[in-house]
């Protein structure tokens, strides 16, 4: 029986600092809030630091699954560029055009989609919320 491995607790942490890319990666990610927000969010739906998500190399497959999905919901939710999504990701655009296609090919199960949905009203969630606190402070 598989267990998973003891992850260190926090938005972005791992068990390492990250590679050099991978904070690099971080720091383009953080002049986008809303791709932030979306690898955040699959980072806690599937219980991994971003960090991991944000790794150059393939990695462990959950770990590339995420990074699969991530890279899909900000392509298809934010609407950016595959060739944006890759350079976020640090990846090619034929890797995010392939991650994109088997997003749409697991859409089919009910298990994925229902997390698709679960991080898109989490996102409009957080959205709606910071929003109307924006709101209240220009008041």
């Amino acid at each position: 029986m598989a267990t998973r491995k003891a992850r260190r607790p926090g938005r972005f942490g791992s068990g390492t600092k990250g590679s050099p890319g991978s904070r690099m990666r971080m720091r383009r990610l953080r002049r986008d809030p809303n791709a932030l927000a979306v690898v955040a969010a699959v980072a806690k739906s599937r219980d991994l630091p971003a960090f991991d998500i944000l790794q150059r190399p393939r990695g462990e497959a959950e770990v590339a699954a995420a990074r699969q999905l991530a890279m899909y919901l900000v392509h298809v939710l934010l609407g950016r560029r595959q060739e944006e999504v890759g350079l976020l990701f640090g990846r090619e655009r034929t890797t995010v055009s392939y991650a994109c296609r088997m997003m749409e090919e697991r859409r089919d199960c009910p298990e994925v989609e229902a997390e698709i949905i679960s991080i898109e009203r989490r996102l409009s969630l957080t959205a709606s919320l910071a929003n109307s606190m924006g709101a209240g402070h220009a008041a």
